[in-house]
């Protein structure tokens, strides 16, 4: 018998804002198959709730997955939500909830499941010419004000500009008039040591993901799908395996049931989306009732 394993829903796209469907009949279905990003293989994921430690989702709209929490606890799932509010606005965000709109989104779920549960990501810091350290520090206080209490951990990082990254900030700087920063260690140091005792002043823990040279800063190293919280609130045993996914990375092994171009946020600054148009013919292309989320 195979380990119960922690089901990621999902770092590829934002399951819980517009795929609620599909997971729900997969759920019911008691599994999914999802395809390797990068050797094609195609893998059966189990989804019964004996074979699942926890559902752990990534998302900046939890609302349509909301009516689904009864549900997935009465079938004996355990769930924890990163959920992203940055407050870049509709430049970089263009499909995403207004900040005023998320706050309430993200309370009215820490309220249903607890404020331990829910884990803000305040995720990717990015410096343009608009956009510098005193406007992300006042950005990032003023949505704590509004989160304190309902969150007990925020996480964060600087954006990276991987190469298909760089191809879509192109597209964002001609659009904007606005060029993109590279973040130096230094300003990355001084906005963190400021986010970092803000947090505390409210009593959030504050985690950088994959930034050693944070080190010192009163911040801690980010383990964003974290075994030994999950382990803590689900009361579970089961295999603690790092699995990092990237340098100084402190993920622990789980599986991924999402695909790569299918989020129809279209954030300018996402990994995983290549292009606007190949998102939006996937997602015309998704059914519900199919076993793959895309493909």
């Amino acid at each position: 018998m195979n380990p119960p394993l922690i089901i990621s829903a999902s770092r590829r796209t934002d399951i819980p804002a517009f795929y609620p469907g599909w997971f729900m009949e997969r759920i019911r279905a008691g599994s999914a198959k999802v395809q390797h990003p990068f050797t094609k293989k195609e893998i059966s994921v189990s989804l019964r709730p004996e074979d699942v430690v926890a559902l752990v989702f990534w998302t900046k709209d939890f609302s349509p997955m909301l009516e689904h929490l009864e549900e997935l606890e009465a079938r004996g799932f355990n769930c924890l939500v990163h959920y992203t509010i940055t407050g870049l606005g509709k430049n970089f965000e263009p499909n995403a909830p207004a900040p005023e709109q998320a706050v309430e989104f993200f309370k009215k779920l820490s309220g249903r499941i607890g404020p331990e549960r829910v884990l803000w990501r305040f995720d990717p810091i990015i410096f343009t010419e608009k956009i510098g350290e005193e406007e992300t520090v006042a950005r990032f206080e003023k949505l704590l004000e509004n989160i304190s209490g309902r969150a007990m951990r925020v996480y964060f990082s600087f954006v990276e500009l991987y190469a298909r990254v760089l191809r879509r900030i192109k597209i964002y700087e001609s659009e904007n008039q606005d060029r993109v920063l590279v973040s130096e260690l230094e300003s990355k140091q001084r906005v963190s040591l400021r986010l970092a005792e803000l947090a505390r002043s409210k009593g959030m823990s504050i985690h950088a993901c994959c930034q050693p040279g944070l080190a010192g800063f009163g911040i801690e190293p980010a383990s964003c799908m974290d075994a030994h919280l999950i382990a803590k609130l689900t009361g579970k045993n089961f295999e603690l395996k790092p699995s990092p996914t990237r340098n100084s990375c402190g993920c622990y092994y789980s599986l991924d049931i999402g695909a790569y171009d299918s989020c129809p946020h279209l954030c300018w600054y996402c990994y995983a989306n290549s292009h606007p148009a190949l998102v939006k013919k996937r997602h015309a292309s998704h059914r519900p009732e199919q076993e793959f989320l895309v493909k």
